[in-house]
């Protein structure tokens, strides 16, 4: 007998091959069968007739970093059969902590829970760490800005970075890759990546 019976929905399962009528059963929080013989029996059945069935998307230029932070369900998300998430974009992270970045946050959350996240945005580890335990509603991998990487570093002077500089944001961007950033993002509209040269992004 299966968990969960999704039955006469129309499957689109992300193969590549042609929709088809049929019925999905789900044992243990995975899905054992798919196709149009599956059990008849199970103890929660989802008659999906009309409607169309399909592996979770994947939104792959989420701003959810922010939001992640304050509605950890992501019922936003869910409702538009969004299940996997990669944030971080646009070079704007709230991690490495910049006040001119991070500030942007501060109207969403009162003064004492705006300087304890404050405190665990100083590193993308802290960041990680802080989100990986707040049992999200889907799937999330983040990137890295370069923007806020050369905040931590140069602020938002306009001019090249240094050599020394340059190491300092190199390492701040290994450290987010071992922590488990996905990679860095880039945003070369936004101050302070747009003071950027190409060896610096290099």
């Amino acid at each position: 007998m299966m968990d969960i019976l999704i039955k006469n929905g129309t499957i689109i399962d992300g193969s590549g091959e042609k929709r088809y009528e049929g019925n999905i059963g789900i044992k243990d929080g995975k899905i054992e069968i798919i196709g149009c013989c599956c059990e008849k029996e199970a103890k929660k059945i989802i008659d999906a007739e009309g409607l169309i069935v399909t592996p979770g998307f994947i939104d792959f230029h989420s701003h959810s970093d922010v939001t992640l932070l304050y509605e950890t369900r992501a019922t936003n998300m869910l409702k538009q059969g969004i299940t996997t998430e990669l944030t971080g974009h646009c070079g704007m992270t709230l991690a490495p902590k910049v006040d001119e970045i991070f500030s942007m946050i501060k109207p969403f959350f009162d003064e004492e829970k705006y300087e304890q996240l404050g405190k665990i945005s100083e590193t993308v580890s802290g960041f990680l760490s802080y989100i990986e335990k707040s049992k999200l509603g889907t799937n999330v991998g983040f990137f890295v800005g370069h923007g806020a990487v050369r905040g931590k570093v140069l602020g938002f002077e306009n001019r090249k970075s240094t050599e020394e500089e340059l190491e300092k944001m190199k390492d701040i961007v290994r450290e987010a890759m071992e922590a488990g950033a996905f990679g860095m993002s880039t945003g070369l509209i936004y101050p302070p990546g747009v003071y950027a040269d190409e060896d610096e992004l290099v």
